[in-house]
This record gives structure tokens, sequence and C-alpha cells, in this order.
């Protein structure tokens, strides 16, 4: 069943781009050149899961908390748990 819709659905596309060929030599289209895709992404819609100690603001406590319950876990233990 999903094959059939795949099929039915490649041979619409195929069509579809048939007319779009067709429609293209109708009125005389050319290629005249080509635009390249940008690869290359902007700096600011970067994401990461890196954090800039600068731009954070008011999470001393917070980390604070976070270092004491780290540390908590490793007292009376023979090794030291790494969380990433």
């Amino acid at each position: 069943m999903l094959r059939r819709k795949i099929g039915n659905k490649f041979k619409e596309i195929t069509s579809r781009f048939n007319q779009i060929a067709e429609s293209k030599n109708r009125f005389l289209l050319q290629m005249v050149g080509t635009v390249k895709e940008r690869q290359e992404v902007a700096e600011w819609r970067q994401t990461s899961s890196i954090i800039s100690e600068p731009k954070v603001y008011g999470r001393e406590v917070d980390k604070e908390k976070i270092v004491e319950f780290l540390l908590t876990q490793a007292r009376g233990s023979d090794f030291l748990p790494v969380y990433t």
C-alpha cells in the first residue's frame, strides 16, 4: 500500500516536472546562469550547546547549587561522576 502511494506520488511529481519543462520550451525560456547554494550560515543563526560565559546573567546561585550537588555526589565515593 505504501509503495503504491509513493509510486503514484513519484509519477505525479515527474508529470509536473515534464509540464514545467514543456512550458519552459513553449515560452522559449533559457538557462542563463545558476544560483549557487549558500553553504555558510550566518554567525548569529548558528546554534550550539556551548554557552559563552559573558552572555549568562544572574545564574550565580544556580551555578553554586549545581556545583554543590555534584560535589556532594562525589563525597565518600572512589570515583567522580562526569556530567556533560
